[in-house]
């Protein structure tokens, strides 16, 4: 009756040691440990705070939005809890991301560097500049005969 007691207990203790047992996050195929939610957790407040320092990079009300809204986390592996990660908040006007780099828990060997892309707007013409061009003085329109289907 004991030696059942204890299989459970001695299972739970082998199943870290086990390498199929791993996080399932892979680097070239080989399996490899990956960052926890608390974890990821605790990069998205280093990166929230390399943000809100007195720092010009973002303004005052993009900082309100960065303390009260969730980032977008992109995590790449390329070894036990190492790699690239890149947390991005989704602004207004811009996208702002803090990227982590190298091993991603260790504070003295990570890199971090900050990426501020702004949002352009798209314009989507339907213009052809091969087809001939007319012009209409009544409506004050000029059109493309290809687009319109005459030729």
């Amino acid at each position: 009756m004991k030696k059942i007691f204890f299989l459970p207990l001695l299972f739970a203790a082998l199943l870290p040691l086990c390498p199929g047992c791993r996080t399932a996050v892979t680097t070239e195929g080989d399996p490899c440990y990956g960052l926890s939610r608390s974890d990821q957790e605790e990069l998205v407040e280093v990166a929230r705070a390399s943000l809100l320092r007195p720092n010009k990079i973002v303004t005052p009300e993009e900082m309100v939005r960065i303390r009260n809204s969730e980032p977008e986390i992109d995590i790449r592996y390329n070894g036990d809890q190492s790699g690239k990660a890149k947390i991005t908040w989704d602004l207004p006007q811009r996208k702002v991301a803090v990227i982590f780099a190298d091993d991603l828990l260790d504070e003295h060997t990570r890199r971090l560097m900050v990426e501020v892309t702004p949002k352009e707007t798209e314009v989507i013409h339907n213009y052809h500049p091969e087809a001939t061009q007319t012009y209409s003085p009544k409506s004050g329109r000029t059109r493309s005969l290809r687009a319109s289907g005459s030729r």
